[in-house]
């Protein structure tokens, strides 16, 4: 399974989901307001509003489950920061093992 589902979270919440690429190992831009994706879309979304970014964590439950640093503007639904997932090492969920998916609590047995 190379897309997979991934968590947008600010100020200890979830604030919305996003569909991660693992073939190349990136966020892809578009933040949904609830877990039912399309996991195959592949759509990308701009910030169109020039407010400041919101400082976010981003998730993804690929390869049972880690985390990094990122930015969004979430007026527009728009993950704007790093988007490539190579450089961090956070493993589980920002939130605690609690959050994360079914399939990354499956992955890390």
């Amino acid at each position: 399974m190379a897309r997979c589902l991934g968590h947008v979270v600010h100020n200890q919440t979830i604030v919305g989901y996003f569909e991660y690429d693992g073939y190349c190992d990136r966020a892809e831009t578009v933040i949904y307001p609830t877990e039912n994706i399309d996991i195959r879309s592949g759509r990308l979304a701009t910030c169109t509003c020039n407010m400041p970014a919101t400082k976010v964590q981003l998730w993804s439950e690929y390869g049972g489950g880690f985390w990094w640093p990122s930015e969004a503007c979430l007026a527009c639904q728009a993950i704007t920061g790093e988007r490539y997932s190579l450089e961090f090492d956070n493993d589980g969920h920002p939130l605690g093992p609690e959050f994360e998916t079914e399939w990354a609590r499956l992955c890390n047995q």
